[in-house]
């Protein structure tokens, strides 16, 4: 059952990142970037930058806090590589080294 439960709220989750590129009452609250390095997920390289917290769920990893700073219901943090939305979980996307990476804190949902 916690399975299925996990399988919802992930599937909702990328429903909202994919919403959240064409929301145009969207408002980026708080964001944080860097150049992406080596060859870990973008969760791992921003673990080595930052303190995070997460949720880990069947379709991934999934960032609640950023160095304190949680999300609410109305507002979350969604990562952009090179100014494009992601669309996968951040422990699944292997940015390219030299993308930019940014994680943005977004309202309006």
């Amino acid at each position: 059952m916690a399975t299925l439960k996990n399988f919802w709220l992930a599937a909702l989750l990328l429903a909202l990142l994919s919403l959240t590129a064409c929301s145009k009452e969207s408002k980026t609250i708080k964001s944080c970037s860097f150049v992406a390095s080596g060859k870990n997920s973008l969760f791992e390289q921003t673990r080595e930058r930052y303190q995070v917290e997460y949720d880990s769920l069947a379709a991934g990893i999934f960032i609640k806090s950023i160095e304190g700073i949680t999300q609410t219901r109305t507002a979350c943090w969604l990562y952009y590589v090179n100014s494009q939305p992601g669309r996968i979980a951040s422990n699944r996307y292997f940015p390219t080294p030299g993308d930019t990476v940014e994680w943005r804190l977004i309202s309006g949902y």
